[in-house]
């Protein structure tokens, strides 16, 4: 199925107006994802090497967001190619904003399936609410006992903000895209997260 699907999505994209002046990039970006994949299997089989300074580097990559803009710039004709690199730049911000969305309300489903990969879990150690050992130990119920998820809510949202106001600083630096209605699609992706938590 990965196999079909991954050819299918190359031969589609081919017949985009601008797809050899971006598929390098898009190549490199779906490595990126397989890099996120691997990152988790490997936290998953050793939780003990679980930090928040390599959560945030490797797992927004996990959303897609940057493989997905790649593709819209392939069918975007009034890109100006001289902005790629701040657009990069904002959609580093873009990916990290739809990363906190997804973990802040997958957690406790993650908890279920034993799954300890999730920034939320990384933080939860870094503040000694629990250790790396623990995780292993404890059943699942004390696990999600002892996050404190207020205070992670809180400062992870803090940081979605920040990550927010990055993005619309770009603006200027991007006049060929609307990183205004982006950011709009983003606080949207957010509202939709927890809507639907508790059913993901």
């Amino acid at each position: 199925l990965t196999s079909a699907v991954w050819d299918e999505l190359w031969q589609r994209v081919a017949g985009y107006p601008r797809y050899h002046e971006f598929a390098d990039l898009l190549r490199y970006d779906f490595w990126q994802l397989c890099n996120t994949i691997e990152y988790s299997d490997l936290v998953l089989r050793q939780p003990e090497m679980i930090n928040s300074v390599e959560h945030a580097l490797y797992s927004p990559h996990g959303m897609m967001v940057t493989c997905a803009a790649t593709m819209d710039l392939m069918c975007s004709p009034r890109f100006d190619a001289n902005e790629l690199g701040p657009l990069r730049e904002a959609l580093w911000h873009a990916a990290c904003m739809a990363r906190y969305g997804n973990l802040l309300t997958t957690w406790r489903r993650e908890i279920r399936r034993g799954d300890f990969t999730s920034g939320v879990f990384a933080k939860a150690i870094e503040n000694g609410w629990l250790s790396r050992g623990e995780l292993q130990q404890m059943t699942l119920e004390e696990v999600e006992q002892r996050v404190s998820f207020d205070s992670i809510e809180r400062e992870f949202l803090n940081r979605w903000q920040i990550h927010r106001a990055c993005v619309l600083q770009m603006r200027e630096r991007v006049p060929s895209c609307s990183l205004r209605s982006y950011v709009e699609g983003l606080d949207r992706l957010l509202a939709s997260e927890y809507a639907s938590s508790g059913c993901k």
